[in-house]
């Protein structure tokens, strides 16, 4: 997508806790002694990071100037394009699907790409789903 020069963030969930900082850092204090929110940036990057929940819809409204928003790891939410993922023999999770990602060939009503067919996916979204930048 970015050879296309499309603009892409992702956003990801984890069932499980986890950590981007670590011990012996500014910002790992800063979470130690309460803050809910610490946010660094350099020159090239930024991070905001939160102690505590947050939605994808708020996470959302937060993100601008990108062509197109990749989620993963949510359940499903209402308005949005799902796209499932099958590995081996087992079945996707209920929902409805525009694709579907898998590393076994089946067969389905919507576009199926192999777990690595990468670039096939991309030229797919950018062309049947509209994300063709026109400037």
């Amino acid at each position: 997508m970015r050879k296309r020069r499309l603009r892409v963030a992702v956003v990801k969930h984890d069932a499980h806790d986890f950590s981007v900082d670590r011990e012996g850092k500014d910002t790992f204090r800063f979470t130690k002694a309460g803050a809910e929110i610490v946010a660094i940036t350099s020159g090239t990057h930024s991070a905001i990071m939160e102690n505590r929940f947050t939605t994808l819809e708020d996470i959302l409204t937060r993100i601008h100037d990108v062509d197109v928003i990749i989620s993963e790891g949510f359940k499903s939410h209402e308005g949005l394009k799902r796209i499932g993922i099958r590995r081996g023999d087992y079945e996707l999770p209920d929902g409805e699907y525009i694709a579907v990602i898998s590393d076994v060939p089946f067969e389905c009503d919507v576009p199926v790409f192999g777990i690595n067919d990468y670039c096939a996916f991309a030229e797919w979204l950018i062309t049947d789903i509209g994300l063709l930048r026109l400037n």
